[in-house]
């Protein structure tokens, strides 16, 4: 549920420079194109993977 509000609030601002600075779409078209990808995110029907990269780290061992 997390990851799909995330996923559905980041379209937008990972999309939009793509649609409008290299394919030419106005915002308004970025935004209508948008619409079938957030549309599919919400479909419990479809299965969707994605690969996660997760990072961590420890702090040192101080040598008190």
């Amino acid at each position: 549920m997390y990851f799909l509000a995330q996923s559905l609030d980041g379209i937008e601002p990972v999309s939009i420079a793509l649609f409008t600075r290299i394919l030419g779409f106005t915002y308004e078209e970025a935004q209508l194109a948008m619409v079938g990808p957030r549309k599919d995110m919400r479909d419990p029907e479809l299965h969707l993977y994605i690969k996660f990269h997760f990072v961590y780290g420890r702090k040192p061992e101080s040598k008190e």
